[in-house]
C-alpha cells in the first residue's frame, strides 16, 4: 500500500508542478500583452494622437491621457483625470500631474501678460499656484515646484484676508469714563 501511494505522489507531483508552470506561464503572457498594449497606447498619446483611454486604465496611462489633453489645450480635461490619477498612481504620478497643470496655468498666464491682459492673467496664476501647492504636498522636496511656485507667488500676491466688518478701526474702550488724574500723593 505504502509503494502505491509513494508511486502516486511520484506521478502525481510532475503533473502538480507542470500545472502550476503553465499557469504562471498564462498570467505572465496576459500581463505582457496588456503592458505591451498600455505602452503602445502612451506612445500613441506622445505621438499626438487621440487615442480613448479606459477610465479604469492604469495610472501611467491616465497621466498620458492627461499630458496629451493639456498639449492640446484642454486643462479642464486634464483636471478632470487628476483625482483618478492620484487613486490609481504613486503620489510621484499624481505630483507630477499637478505640476504640468500649473505649468501650463502658468505659461498661459505669461502668454496673457505679454499682451498686456492683466486682468485675464490673474486667475491663471491663481490656478498655478493651486497645483504647484498640490504637487508640493505630495512631493515637497522638488525643487523645480518650489522655484516655479515662487515665481507665481512673485506674480499674484497671497494676502491676508481680514475678518469681514472689523475694517481698520481699533476696538471702543469698555470703561464708559476714561481714569482722571487724583490728588497727587507725597512730596514733591
Amino acid at each position: 500500500m505504502r509503494a502505491r501511494l509513494t508511486r502516486g505522489m511520484a506521478v502525481f507531483w510532475p503533473w502538480a508542478l507542470l500545472g502550476a508552470a503553465l499557469c504562471g506561464a498564462g498570467v505572465a503572457g496576459y500581463d505582457w500583452v496588456r503592458l505591451t498594449h498600455e505602452n503602445h497606447l502612451v506612445r500613441a498619446l506622445g505621438r499626438s494622437d487621440d487615442v480613448a483611454v479606459s477610465p479604469d486604465a492604469s495610472a501611467r496611462l491616465l497621466l498620458a491621457r492627461a499630458l496629451f489633453l493639456l498639449r492640446m489645450g484642454k486643462p479642464a480635461g486634464a483636471e478632470a483625470l487628476a483625482s483618478r490619477v492620484a487613486a490609481r498612481g504613486t503620489p510621484r504620478e499624481a505630483a507630477s500631474l499637478h505640476y504640468d497643470l500649473g505649468n501650463f496655468y502658468l505659461r498661459e498666464a505669461f502668454a496673457r501678460i505679454g499682451d498686456a491682459r492683466f486682468e485675464e492673467a490673474t486667475p491663471l496664476v491663481i490656478q498655478a499656484k493651486r497645483h504647484y501647492r498640490a504637487a508640493l504636498a505630495l512631493e515637497p522636496d522638488d525643487w523645480d515646484g518650489k522655484f516655479n511656485l515662487d515665481v507665481a507667488m512673485r506674480l499674484v500676491r497671497d494676502f491676508p484676508i481680514s475678518p469681514q466688518g472689523k475694517g481698520d478701526t481699533l476696538p471702543a474702550s469698555k470703561k464708559l469714563w476714561p481714569d482722571l488724574p487724583g490728588q497727587p500723593e507725597g512730596l514733591p
